[in-house]
């Protein structure tokens, strides 16, 4: 027992120790954040700027409706129109219909002609060229009829900006359709509101909860961190087997220490140096959450009790558990795969089949989430290969029986203790295997052995 524990010993320090543990443990929550908080602070810096658009108006009679809409003051803040009472009642509309945040537009009327259209479109694109205007609007003379409004810029790419103008003139030409038919566009907007559903989730218990979707998303996160560490702990096992019989370390190893033995402590070290990636990320999110909610407390505390997700216990204890399920079988495999090979090289291809068991609950997932308690998503669940991201995802979304929980358990542990042994086997053999390719009729030999 104490050589194992010199070996787990040995393998936890040497990783927590390396600069990629480091760095990769404290780089990764900042990644993560960063993804979040850099697009928003891009956005305010573009909010400063003022988008000068030259509008053509053929139909005579959009202009003064849009520049209300989209025109800055002289100063160039940003006007919101009047919202309807649908709007007023709808946020996602108000944040579609309103201009987006930056400086505000400058609108100007081109005063045009049919038979000079031309003329002063070359003029316009000459200004946008030059930097002197960023894009011109054709209002056609039928817009009433359904004649398509044009939008012309360098830049196109902008889809905020054009879904916002492709919404304004929506609405002001339905607006202009209904008082052509002498009906009352606010009548009109009371009449056609939406419904908004209200989600409740019921607990096991019967308990109701609103869910806004928090559940789904953090489904989605905790499964992509299990795929990507359980991922990232077998290769890093697999590259430990291969760089001790490279360097041929393991035939002194082999000289005091059981081969299982080795294994073992191999397994459990590094085991140990995922779940310390963890805690340390699980510390991270703490205080970042309770500091972002200790400042926004202090802005609207109300919004935020209102909107901070619940996220239970459990939940995170599940996840450890099925963390380590899922490390300890795909390592297992891993360390077979690297007692077969001499170079990372010939590993690359021998462990294409392991990815692809680890990738097929990620293409399923979608399905899982949408309907955990279908046949086919029980039935993945419990298939001890994909258990680990399969029947997490299912607690996460709709905590299933516990007979079900119990009996995945149960099927992985009598899996691991399988691949353990047949681990065992092949690693005995193949730590101290140099320079042959091992086919598959070997392997059985091996573990038949």
């Amino acid at each position: 027992m104490s050589r194992i524990w010199a070996i787990i010993k040995r393998e936890y320090i040497v990783r927590v120790r390396t600069k990629a543990f480091i760095i990769g443990t404290i780089a990764a929550p900042i990644v993560f954040i960063a993804m979040i908080v850099i697009p928003i602070l891009l956005t305010g810096v573009e909010g400063d700027q003022v988008r000068r658009i030259a509008i053509i108006d053929l139909s005579g009679d959009m202009y003064a409706q849009l520049r209300e809409a989209l025109d800055g003051d002289k100063q160039g803040q940003r006007y919101i129109p009047e919202q309807t009472p649908v709007e007023k009642r709808d946020k996602r509309i108000i944040n579609r219909t309103k201009p987006p945040d930056n400086g505000g537009y400058v609108l100007e009327q081109i005063p045009v002609k049919e038979n000079n259209l031309d003329v002063v479109k070359e003029q316009l694109i000459s200004k946008i060229i030059n930097k002197q205007l960023d894009a011109y609007i054709i209002i056609g003379k039928h817009i009433l009829e359904g004649e398509k409004p044009e939008y012309h810029s360098k830049h196109v790419s902008n889809f905020m900006e054009l879904r916002l103008i492709e919404d304004t003139l929506t609405k002001i030409v339905v607006e202009k359709r209904l008082r052509k038919e002498g009906l009352d566009p606010e009548n009109i907007d009371k009449i056609t509101s939406r419904v908004d559903l209200k989600v409740i989730k019921l607990s096991g218990k019967g308990e109701e909860k609103e869910d806004r979707g928090e559940t789904f998303f953090f489904s989605y996160i905790l499964m992509l961190m299990l795929y990507t560490t359980v991922l990232l702990y077998g290769v890093a096992i697999m590259r430990s087997v291969i760089e001790d019989k490279s360097s041929r370390i393991v035939e002194v190893l082999a000289s005091s220490v059981r081969p299982f033995d080795l294994m073992l402590g191999k397994l459990i070290g590094v085991g140990a140096v995922g779940l310390t990636q963890y805690l340390v990320w699980s510390i991270l999110g703490i205080i970042v959450l309770l500091y972002g909610a200790s400042i926004a407390m202090f802005f609207n505390p109300q919004a935020v009790m209102s909107t901070m997700p619940v996220i239970p216990v459990t939940h995170f204890i599940y996840f450890v558990i099925y963390f380590l399920l899922g490390y300890f079988l795909y390592s297992t495999m891993y360390i077979i795969v690297g007692s077969m090979v001499d170079n990372e090289q010939d590993a690359q291809n021998l462990q294409a089949p392991l990815i692809v068991f680890l990738v097929i609950p990620m293409l399923i997932a979608p399905m899982v989430l949408i309907n955990p308690d279908s046949k086919i998503s029980v039935i993945l669940s419990l298939i001890p290969f994909f258990t680990p991201i399969v029947m997490f995802l299912r607690i996460t979304v709709l905590t299933p029986s516990f007979w079900q929980i119990i009996l995945s358990l149960v099927l992985s542990i009598v899996t691991i203790l399988l691949m353990t042994w047949i681990a065992a086997r092949v690693y005995k053999v193949g730590m101290l295997m140099y320079g042959k390719k091992i086919s598959f009729p070997e392997l059985i030999k091996w573990i038949k052995s």
